[in-house]
């Protein structure tokens, strides 16, 4: 990036270089995270050179693929131009003009790709185009079989080919090119790219899906590729082999995706799509079959298959591709998912089958519905466990547990024994201790373990937050009874487990989901839930309470300051800070970093600290945030760093009311999404006067291009500069508004101090 910025200096010729003109830099098909750390990197560079932080250095221009422009300038269009192949009625006049001058010299079918741009690519020029091509055609001959095979992959495949000497070996003319051109039709080479010897390709995927098209009364696209993969010719040609073997195998087994510019996101590879939807499923089985074989047994084309057949419900086979493409991968985090989506369909249609009759549902009735739930769950965790978990987040595995693990306990809560009002106390206990009634002793024998162990959840995953409120909810409902207000607060009527599922029910369950109640337009509601959620919890916290039952009352107790914050529910910050000390006490045990986010909030210094010396709540400030910044660098070195979302903000008020949520901030930003994205982006969020009215600014100082704050005499933690272009470029007294992260705490609008 430094040099990016010495050039852009030596570009722009200037000697002075805050009087340089900006660079234009080209970006193509990136991500957003790159775009993001381009620019954050770029900045840092500008800054290093001391350049004012007003001036353009530079422009990024990011072109992107797509075959559908408008969608993706939905998304931002104020920052996003689509550009696409239609042209102004100037621009068609130039190439009608253009194309009437080079029609002197060459063929219509020589400048077809200009001819094709000059027609605005209609279709019916295409077929045309085509179907006069395809009249002198000898349908019997090697060639035509060739061009189908090329069609047939640059119809699905981009960028693919067929290198010269893989049509020679297939055409038998040995090693000279010039015998290629005297066999072939004459009006191959008007659809045939030749200009460079190593390699044949159709001109334009459109000539080449319309090749398709027209020859399909002759020869489907399942015959033509079931044709290519018996080919041993070209499978055993050993020149351009990697390349060939790429893209035939592709034509199997890759999807379409919009995110990659595609028009849609596709449940199968193209071709696959097209043989199971016009001709026929079976054929497109065929065709896995016998690529599995070609590939050399290939996992992924099994794992294909597997997914194909359990699309059309044929669960058995589908079982048995699955496994077999486990057998190649066992430590597969997608091939493991895709056996749990197996059993997970499977499951679902046992599922659906019984709850369709009506009757009576007795324990061995559903011996094997168990037993392929308990399979898919198994399978699921084994993909969740697995190495690749670390640097992949692939939620459909969680959410397949989930799911086939709340279906499982309501069929459970259906049968015969079970379904009575006793009966429910009855399946708790048989799910949740050692208890198992006689009904179920010998039917349920080799799924007792499994099924006790279906109480535990994960505590934190990464998904839709309003998806995981929902299915905590399910899951609470199974396992308990309606908890009357009035017996709410009394001990003797309602377990502490009872109390448990009740507020997992209610979304205080997890931090997630209680952070998501103040999504809430309506914050009196959001408020009402949280007051339910905290009377839930046991009056004795530091003895009744786990950690994570801690966490979740605390985070409980900012959520209702938020939404809430005259409500006779709240505890002071004073007391939530004295039984939060606990996470301090408790050196040995790994604490998750909601905790030392929860410390960071509550012991951040304000300007009055009461009786207790300011160095101890400045130390638990240090060593939570410094834990928190632990916790990023190891995620960032396992996987690839993400965004930073700061969750809470601090504001003027004091005590609990300092702690303002996002979604305070969100409510005085006006506009469409893309506005408000721009108004974050570009700062104008930290002018608006109600933000300037609620927020503190801090007061801090930059040294060595590190942002730091003072807790006390003797104490200073540093500042991650969520822009770090903001920071000035020698040291200085800075302020700028804080907030809290799971990153550390973190910098907005920083500005030198007056």
């Amino acid at each position: 990036m430094q040099k990016l910025a010495k050039c852009w200096k030596t570009l722009s010729g200037e000697v002075d270089k805050n009087a340089c003109l900006p660079v234009l830099l080209l970006l193509e098909d990136c991500n957003a995270d790159y775009q993001d750390d381009l620019r954050r990197e770029l900045s840092n560079a500008v800054t290093t050179m001391k350049i004012s932080p007003s001036k353009l250095c530079f422009i990024i221009l990011c072109c992107k693929r797509s075959l559908d422009p408008e969608r993706m300038c939905t998304a931002l269009p104020l920052r996003t131009v689509g550009v696409t192949h239609k042209l102004s009625p100037a621009e068609k006049k130039l190439f009608s003009k253009k194309a009437g001058s080079l029609k002197l010299k060459f063929e219509p079918e020589f400048i077809l790709t200009f001819v094709l741009m000059s027609k605005e690519f209609e279709q019916s020029y295409i077929t045309g185009f085509v179907e006069n091509l395809l009249k002198e055609i000898d349908h019997s001959s090697l060639q035509t079989q060739l061009i189908k095979f090329v069609a047939l992959l640059n119809s699905h495949i981009e960028n693919s080919y067929l290198s010269i000497s893989h049509c020679e070996a297939f055409l038998g003319l040995g090693i000279h090119l010039d015998k290629f051109d005297k066999m072939a039709k004459p009006s191959t080479s008007t659809w045939i790219d030749e200009t460079h010897i190593s390699s044949v390709r159709i001109i334009h995927n459109l000539i080449a899906k319309e090749i398709l098209k027209q020859l399909s009364s002759y020869q489907s696209q399942s015959e033509i590729a079931m044709s290519l993969l018996q080919d041993k010719v070209l499978f055993d040609h050993r020149f351009g082999r990697d390349d060939f073997r790429k893209f035939v195998r592709d034509l199997f087994i890759k999807r379409t995706k919009k995110s990659k510019g595609d028009p849609n996101d596709s449940w199968f590879s193209p071709l696959i799509e097209h043989v199971r939807e016009t001709e026929d499923v079976e054929k497109a089985i065929d065709l896995l079959k016998l690529a599995y074989t070609s590939f050399d047994e290939d996992a992924f084309v099994a794992q294909q298959l597997a997914r194909l057949l359990n699309e059309n419900k044929n669960f058995e086979e589908a079982e048995i591709w699955a496994k077999r493409a486990k057998s190649h991968l066992p430590q597969h985090i997608y091939i493991l998912d895709t056996l749990g989506q197996v059993y997970k369909k499977w499951f679902y249609s046992k599922h659906d089958a019984i709850c369709k009759k009506n009757a009576d549902i007795q324990p061995e009735d559903i011996t094997d519905i168990i037993d392929t739930a308990l399979k898919g769950i198994t399978a699921f965790r084994e993909s969740e466990k697995c190495p690749q978990s670390k640097m992949v987040c692939l939620n459909n595995s969680y959410f397949g547990e989930v799911d086939i693990g709340c279906r499982l306990l309501e069929l459970l809560s259906n049968v015969d024994i079970f379904s009575t009002k006793e009966g429910k106390r009855e399946l708790m206990d048989y799910l949740l201790t050692d208890y198992i009634p006689e009904e179920v002793q010998k039917p349920w024998q080799r799924f007792h373990g499994l099924l006790k162990g279906m109480k535990d959840k994960p505590e934190t995953v990464n998904n839709p937050r309003k998806w995981l409120l929902r299915k905590s909810a399910v899951y609470a409902k199974l396992f308990f009874h309606d908890i009357q207000e009035d017996e709410a607060s009394d001990a003797n009527i309602v377990s502490p487990l009872m109390r448990q599922m009740k507020i997992f029910q209610l979304g205080g369950g997890n931090v997630t989901t209680i952070l998501y109640l103040l999504s809430d337009n309506n914050k009196q509601r959001a408020g009402a839930k949280l007051e339910k959620i905290i009377d839930l919890f046991p009056v004795n916290l530091k003895k009744d309470l786990d950690q994570t039952g801690l966490i979740n009352f605390i985070f409980c107790q900012i959520a209702l300051s938020c939404a809430s914050p005259g409500s006779g529910k709240l505890h002071s910050i004073e007391e939530l800070q004295n039984i939060s000390r606990r996470f301090c006490s408790e050196k040995r045990t790994a604490l998750p970093d909601t905790a030392y986010l929860l410390l960071s909030i509550l012991f951040w210094p304000e300007d009055s600290m009461g009786k207790e010396p300011s160095n101890t709540r400045s130390d638990i400030v240090m060593n939570a945030i410094k834990a928190l910044q632990r916790y990023s660098e190891i995620k960032s070195a396992s996987s690839r760093k993400g965004r930073i979302f700061t969750h809470f903000f601090l504001g003027k008020a004091r005590g609990l009311n300092k702690i303002v949520h996002k979604t305070t901030i969100e409510k005085f930003c006006k506009g469409t999404l893309s506005e408000r994205r721009l108004k974050w982006q570009g700062g104008e969020v930290w002018t608006n006067p109600d933000v300037v009215k609620v927020l503190k600014r801090v007061t801090g100082y930059t040294e060595n291009g590190n942002l730091f704050v003072r807790v006390s005499d003797q104490s200073n933690i540093r500042v991650i500069p969520l822009f770090s272009a903001s920071l000035p470029n020698s040291n200085e007294n800075v302020a700028f508004y804080l907030g809290f992260s799971l990153h550390g705490v973190v910098a907005f609008d920083i500005k030198v101090a007056e």
